[in-house]
Formats: structure tokens, sequence, C-alpha cells
């Protein structure tokens, strides 16, 4: 198609128009200092196969922790061996000691979980967890009946 020096001219007012309209738009933009970093997860490209593979993953790991042992904090539960067993699960799947503190109410019955419930304010992290629900339950009555339970057993 030919077009006359008028038109060619016109087009070009318009670009100029439309570019001045842009540019306007562009500099009313405010960028706003970030403090912190942001987490590159949303930044970074990620094939569909990596996030497919990792849903997949979170997916296994989380029905293995539906199989993990509950704690009731009965006379016949060792705590210790408990608390040693659940935390070797949760190293297994990786989790932080902030992540197995967020779970662990998951894992916990009964009596143990009425204490967690009445002792939350107090118990804030994952050490602090440990070493609360060991002094609890680890008490001498408690050994003491874990023991004449486990006697009993083994005589029958």
């Amino acid at each position: 198609m030919v077009q006359t020096r008028q038109q060619v001219k016109r087009q070009e007012e318009l670009d100029n128009l439309k570019t001045n309209e842009e540019f306007q738009r562009l500099t009313g933009i405010e960028i706003a200092e970030i403090t912190h970093l942001q987490n590159l997860e949303y930044i970074v490209y990620r094939p569909n196969s990596f996030i497919m593979t990792e849903k997949l993953i979170n997916t296994i790991l989380s029905n293995n922790l539906d199989k993990l042992p509950k704690f009731g904090g009965k006379s016949n539960e060792n705590v210790n061996k408990w608390l040693t067993d659940i935390t070797n699960e949760l190293n297994i799947v990786k989790l932080n000691d902030e992540q197995k503190f967020s779970v662990i109410q998951t894992f916990l019955v009964d009596d143990a979980r009425r204490w967690y419930i009445n002792n939350m304010s107090m118990i804030n992290d994952w050490s602090t967890f440990s070493i609360q629900l060991q002094k609890t339950f680890s008490s001498i009555f408690h050994q003491e009946l874990a023991l004449k339970n486990s006697v009993i057993i083994n005589k029958a």
C-alpha cells in the first residue's frame, strides 16, 4: 500500500503521541527500595518437570509422615524412645527445627496433647518442646509404671 507524505506524517504524529502517553504512564510508577531480600524462587525460571517432581516428593513425604507413631503420654510409652524416633524421622525428611515444631502437635494424642495445649504459651520452639516433654513424661512415676508394665508383659 502506498502512503502519501501527509499520511506518513500523520502516522508519525500518532506514534509520537502514543510514545509520550506511555512515557508519562511509566514515569508515574514509584519504585520502593527493598530492605529485605526477595524470595528468588518466584524470579528464577523453574521448569515444570522440577515443580512436578517437587510436588510428588512432598506428597510422598506427607504420606509417610502420616504413618509416624503418635505419643499419648501413657505410662507404658517411652517418651525418650518416641522423641528420638520421631526426631530421626523428621530429620530424614529434612525438616528444620521450626518445621518440626509446627508439625509435632499432629503426633500428640490423649494426655500428651492435653499437656501441649495447656503449655502452648511456654513452649515456642523445638528445643523447648523436647526438653519439656521429656521432663514431664520421663518422671520417675512414668518410668516406674513403664518398667512395671514391661516386667508384667515379659512374665506373660
